[in-house]
């Protein structure tokens, strides 16, 4: 059996030693902070706001809508459905002090819908829907050590005009109280 070897001397450093005076900081690049004693957490009150609008007509598929180029080729008047909508929301949110966390959300969304369809009398028939979705949620946390004391609202009002019947309004509060572990 043979025992293959490397050729040459392996055992020495991979580095070469640099011995010498380390060079000086330039003067032009020794910078102090404008305001050291500026607090380093971001802000204390934040906010977002969206927006959108949409419309246009698409085609009624088993996989949902998909829109259609604009004029429309030529296609039954029951294939075709006109859409429309608006969409907004904002939120806020705050940390008034170390460790309590503020925050609430709203949004809002109106669309409607359009289509005709021949009914077996051969009359046009238009069916159209107007649909609103409002939501409301806020949240409010506390840490104590290693406790969280968290609680909330969330508010759902969702309404459908084809329906026939007033929006729906789903409300829920709730609180928790939870602590965190460190294993490892």
């Amino acid at each position: 059996m043979s025992h293959p070897e490397l050729p040459g001397n392996l055992g020495r450093s991979a580095m070469k030693a640099q011995i010498g005076p380390t060079p000086r900081f330039p003067h032009h690049l020794d910078l102090q902070p404008v305001h050291p004693t500026a607090d380093a957490r971001p802000k204390r009150l934040g906010g977002c706001l969206f927006g959108g609008k949409s419309s246009g007509q698409a085609l009624v598929t088993g996989a949902g809508l998909v829109p259609v180029p604009i004029p429309s080729p030529v296609l039954p008047a029951g294939l075709v459905s006109l859409f429309g909508g608006d969409s907004y929301a904002f939120s806020l949110a705050s940390s008034p002090v170390r460790k309590l966390l503020l925050s609430a959300s709203y949004a809002k969304a109106l669309s409607n819908t359009s289509s005709q369809t021949i009914t077996p009398a051969n009359t046009l028939q238009v069916i159209a829907s107007s649909n609103t979705n409002s939501q409301f949620s806020s949240l409010v946390q506390y840490q104590y050590r290693k406790l969280y004391f968290t609680s909330g609202y969330a508010r759902l009002e969702q309404g459908f005009s084809i329906t026939g019947s007033k929006p729906e309004i789903i409300s829920s509060y709730y609180m928790g109280l939870s602590r965190w572990f460190n294993f490892f």
